[in-house]
């Protein structure tokens, strides 16, 4: 008889368990995005706690969108670090797809604020990590803790490919993803590539040669950086919030209105925190920008979102606040945060 999710999650775990007998700290690392047409490839690292354990923490390519969305939620509330790397397809045309794919696991590594004592990786070796590593085949259904990282790998790759069907919907990147079903296919030989494709792979190029594109806006690759953008914009603001001493709810928190980027708890208050970045000549400007990106619209929506946040997990509308963390980063690279308390 094939094992339930149940099973299959708890025997991940009881994998992991026996590992920290000789490895304390382990962490996990998974990717998501290797092989489709566009879009980013993104890897995820977790440290779980060794006393949890989870049913939805298995391989994410088992579990539904919803149980991954919960896991997801989950995860990034009891893990001890979680961080991930995002590499666009700019930067996959230049290097290779596995090239990437290390670069990616690399950057989520050296943003821990945790040293592992072992690495468990589903499938690969990745070189130059700070500590030692194991691969392990169908890692993602083995470890717990590769599976945590599946699962953060796979939702944070789906929210990007979302928010670059608002900029390309003629693509239909928010129903495949980028991969290469027959829509995908279809769609790119109506339309032909865009900044988000990524032009190595046969299917793009052989479209490339056919077609060249002509439209401006397909051959700008802002709209691909400002959704990763938006991604390490997020991740910055959860750090600086739980620097403060603030407990993270969720994030990305969705419902059929839209996302909360952020929901925090602290001093018996919920804050939701809608997260804003802008990139200028100087930090300054940046910030200055960010925050004017902020309209009267998004503002209402903001607090339309919280009020459906408290009604659905039975929250006393007098415990909510929304804040603003605003995101600013200048052209050569330095990064700078300003937190609006109660703007919304």
């Amino acid at each position: 008889m094939k094992p339930t999710k149940k099973d299959a999650a708890y025997a991940a775990y009881r994998f992991d368990q026996m590992l920290r007998c000789d490895y304390p700290q382990l962490a996990g690392i998974d990717e998501a995005g290797r092989g489709p047409l566009a879009g980013p490839v993104v890897a995820a690292v977790v440290l779980l706690p060794p006393d949890r354990s989870d049913d939805l923490y298995y391989d994410s390519k088992v579990l539904t969108e919803r149980e991954r969305e919960v896991a997801f939620a989950s995860i990034m509330t009891h893990a001890l670090d979680v961080q991930v790397g995002i590499i666009d397809s700019n930067a996959i045309d230049h290097y290779n797809i596995l090239q990437a794919t290390f670069q990616a696991a690399r950057v989520a590594v050296n943003q821990l604020r945790h040293v592992p004592d072992l690495y468990l990786i589903d499938g690969m070796h990745v070189p130059e990590l700070d500590a030692p590593q194991r691969k392990l085949i169908k890692g993602d259904a083995t470890s717990q803790s590769i599976a945590a990282a599946s699962i953060v790998a796979k939702v944070t790759r789906d929210h990007l490919m979302i928010e670059l069907d608002q900029q390309y919907p003629e693509y239909g990147f928010a129903k495949h993803k980028g991969y290469g079903t027959a829509l995908h296919l279809e769609r790119l030989s109506m339309y032909g590539p865009c900044a988000a494709h990524r032009k190595t792979f046969a299917p793009v190029r052989e479209r490339l040669q056919v077609r060249e594109p002509v439209n401006d806006r397909r051959v700008s690759v802002s709209d691909e950086a400002r959704a990763i953008q938006g991604a390490s914009s997020e991740s910055y603001a959860r750090e600086y919030l739980e620097q403060q001493g603030w407990k993270l709810l969720a994030q990305n928190w969705r419902c059929s209105l839209g996302e909360l980027d952020l929901i925090f708890e602290s001093f018996n208050e919920i804050i939701c925190v809608e997260v804003r970045s802008k990139k200028a000549a100087s930090l300054n400007d940046a910030l200055r920008l960010a925050g004017e990106s902020i309209s009267r619209v998004k503002k209402n929506k903001v607090r339309q979102l919280a009020e459906i946040f408290a009604r659905s997990n039975h929250v006393d509308p007098r415990r909510m606040r929304c804040d603003v963390v605003l995101v600013g980063i200048s052209e050569n690279g330095e990064w700078e945060i300003s937190h609006i308390p109660s703007v919304l």
